[in-house]
């Protein structure tokens, strides 16, 4: 599920497969296994996906698919950032906005604005 506009960027020391807006949409945690494993190619650290890759199931929490996406990529070694606009997600839910707080307190999975946010974030775990 990787396309010509997903590109491996080194931010602060780190690998990082940024996966951008215009590649397929992500609906089930098994959809990550292309990008999992052109990552783990490449020595990747961090996968920074578009908000738009993502099914707006990920953002339903009661879906479970956030959480199966997400302890998939942490077993496997991987940290996840996620960049776009999630104020409609956030305005529909407390519970995402809790869950998205407590993972941006984290070192482990990030909801970020875009990419220069993100990586801000990496040159601060330096």
């Amino acid at each position: 599920m990787t396309t010509p506009a997903d590109n491996i960027l080194q931010l602060h020391g780190q690998n990082v497969l940024h996966c951008t807006a215009d590649g397929p949409v992500i609906s089930r945690p098994g959809d990550l296994n292309d990008l999992m494993g052109h990552a783990f190619g490449h020595k990747v650290c961090w996968l920074v996906l578009d908000k738009a890759r993502l099914s707006p199931d990920f953002f339903v929490l009661r879906t479970r698919f956030a959480g199966e996406a997400i302890q998939k990529l942490i077993t496997h070694g991987l940290k996840l950032a996620i960049v776009g606009d999630l104020s409609a997600e956030l305005d529909a839910s407390e519970a995402l906005r809790d869950f998205i707080r407590e993972s941006n307190r984290g070192s482990s999975v990030w909801f970020l604005a875009d990419l220069p946010a993100v990586e801000v974030r990496l040159q601060h775990l330096n």
